[in-house]
């Protein structure tokens, strides 16, 4: 354990080495611009790029917290952008390599069904559905994660953006599973029961944050079934009824997640709570 300035001197010594992983990347895009490429420059690059990512990766396993987490998913951005300049077959295996490492920091770090969700195991399975969803939810460790999360076995917010990133992120038949049916009914009643909670009177819009934002990212995610939106909104709020495409309309304003546009899947939309969930 390290605490008082031991802490602070492994942490600045850890941001050094990021910010010197950040300029490699940078200086291999210049390196290797587009145009023509030979076989030995694109095997040079594909090297350096899985030594970046394996450097990148034993900093997590070491120092597993969110902003090291945060650096971490530029880093993997920019590196996965970078692989586009290789032949396909190799753009696939690095992302897939890229999914592998992540999947593996879970399986590190998930504690199962006995704890609540972690902010860091939520960033590192949302990075592994950024970089390449397929590949990452084919490991063992994130479909065990899955699997709890769907069945209910983790409650809160995390769980839920979770559950809905991984379903608008991932069809039933990417998946090479034996029977889609059983897939099928274990999303469908995931939904189900967010739904019911909104609709419940323990969820308490007005004065608890993390029921605010279910209501939010669920009625707004476009993977979860229209009319079971629109119904489960219409029931919550009463009053007189929305129509379906008042309702569409209105989901855009109050979504956090930009579930709509392609690619932007993981970019906050809004970054802050309205004063009411402050105030306590």
């Amino acid at each position: 354990f390290l605490g008082g300035s031991e802490r602070v001197s492994f942490v600045n010594a850890f941001s050094e080495v990021y910010t010197t992983l950040q300029d490699i990347v940078r200086d291999l895009g210049e390196e290797f611009p587009s145009g023509e490429r030979t076989d030995e420059v694109l095997e040079e690059c594909l090297g350096r790029l899985k030594m970046i990512v394996r450097i990148l990766f034993y900093l997590l396993s070491v120092d597993f917290r969110v902003p090291p987490l945060i650096r971490a998913s530029f880093l993997l951005k920019n590196i996965a952008d970078l692989a586009k300049i290789l032949p396909a077959s190799e753009r696939i295996s690095t992302r897939a390599y890229i999914s592998y490492e992540l999947s593996q920091l879970l399986a590190s770090n998930y504690q199962g069904a006995k704890e609540s969700l972690s902010l860091e195991i939520t960033n590192t399975f949302l990075l592994g559905l950024m970089v390449d969803p397929v590949s990452f939810c084919l490991q063992n460790s994130t479909r065990q994660l899955v699997q709890d999360v769907l069945s209910g076995e983790h409650e809160g917010y995390f769980a839920v953006l979770c559950g809905l990133h991984y379903q608008h992120s991932v069809r039933p038949d990417e998946l090479e599973l034996a029977d889609i049916g059983d897939e099928v009914a274990v999303r469908s009643a995931f939904c189900q029961r967010v739904a019911s909670y909104i609709e419940s009177d323990s969820c308490r819009l007005e004065t608890d944050c993390e029921d605010y934002l279910i209501f939010c990212d669920f009625l707004s995610c476009p993977s979860v079934e229209q009319t079971a939106r629109w119904k489960t909104f219409n029931k919550k709020l009463g009053g007189q009824e929305l129509s379906k495409n008042e309702f569409d309309e209105l989901a855009l304003q109050f979504r956090h997640t930009n579930w709509k546009d392609k690619g932007c899947e993981f970019d906050l939309l809004i970054r802050r709570l309205q004063p009411v969930y402050y105030s306590g």
